[in-house]
């Protein structure tokens, strides 16, 4: 064999050589991802995602990070260009007749920049979530005015009345509704009222109002102070005594009401809340047919109120 054949035979050992090599690593360097929608993180910044993959895609591997990484190209259709990433072991599967690629020789990395336990621990926690129903009772106090002014001012000396009151509140999200009941009772005078005077007729009178509602609103959620408006409907429950009248003099009626109302409530995360509210109440037609109303001509049991309410609940 002549030098020149050696030659020739040498140089064709190594071709088949390298492809034989380059055959084997490829077969090495290739893994099945195993589930859908699999994350792949960025080598260079591994708290970042790089892309998804779906199922049953295969991947050119270029080395091991640990025992818990790939390192692997990113698919030109998932948007790579020749980047690496981060995919977990545990993701994936090497493709029949392969062997795992050796680990990847990395410079060490700080723990910041380490890649990741696993992808579900770098997920949010979903926000914690209103609920849709609340539940609250109330009790208050308020202090206000009635609109007949001159006839309560001649029978109970005060057109000025303070008022206690309860009730339930259900929310639904920013609307509520809202059942309550208050009570106002005081002692007078019975009186005659000629030409505009007033003469105290010496006999004890008995007012007692007792007016319940319903009432109908929107509350807007502020983080510290939630303002709220509302209207509604109810009754006025009228009660008036006087001693050593007939029972045909003393009087007990009920009334129709309507009210609005605005205010404002101090939100807080205790059971425990506080709200200042303002209320105007009309109660047409209610009094005005006799005794002093009547001589006043005025015919509204309704008034003005402000009040602190009470709030227990969550």
């Amino acid at each position: 064999m002549t030098a020149r054949h050696r030659f020739i035979r040498a140089i064709g050992m190594i071709v088949l050589g390298v492809a034989f090599h380059s055959s084997t690593a490829f077969a090495q360097s290739q893994v099945r991802v195993v589930r859908d929608r699999v994350t792949i993180w960025r080598r260079d910044a591994p708290v970042i995602v790089a892309t998804t993959v779906t199922l049953g895609t295969v991947l050119d591997v270029v080395g091991r990070e640990g025992e818990r990484w790939y390192v692997v190209v990113i698919p030109p259709e998932n948007g790579g260009r020749g980047e690496l990433g981060l995919i977990a072991s545990s993701q994936v599967e090497v493709v029949s007749g392969g062997v795992a690629p050796p680990q990847a020789v990395r410079p060490a990395q700080s723990p910041a920049n380490r890649p990741p336990v696993a992808p579900a621990q770098t997920r949010r926690a979903p926000p914690a979530r209103r609920r849709p129903v609340e539940l609250f009772g109330f009790g208050g106090v308020g202090y206000g005015s009635w609109l007949a002014h001159d006839t309560f001012n001649a029978v109970l000396g005060s057109a000025n009345a303070p008022m206690f009151s309860g009730g339930l509140q259900v929310r639904f999200r920013n609307l509520f509704v809202e059942g309550s009941s208050e009570r106002f009772q005081r002692v007078g005078s019975r009186v005659f009222v000629a030409g505009g005077e007033v003469f105290n007729l010496g006999i004890a009178d008995t007012v007692r109002i007792i007016p319940i509602s319903a009432t109908f609103g929107y509350r807007h959620a502020g983080r510290h102070v939630a303002p709220y408006i509302g209207g509604g409907i109810g009754t006025y429950l009228y009660r008036e005594t006087s001693d050593f009248a007939d029972p045909s003099e003393n009087l007990s009626e009920h009334f129709t009401s309507y009210h609005v109302l605005g205010g404002a409530e101090f939100v807080s995360r205790s059971w425990l809340r506080s709200a200042l509210e303002m209320q105007y109440t009309t109660v047409p037609s209610a009094i005005g047919t006799s005794g002093a109303s009547a001589a006043f001509n005025e015919r509204n049991l309704g008034g003005v109120y402000a009040r602190v309410k009470i709030m227990i609940g969550k």
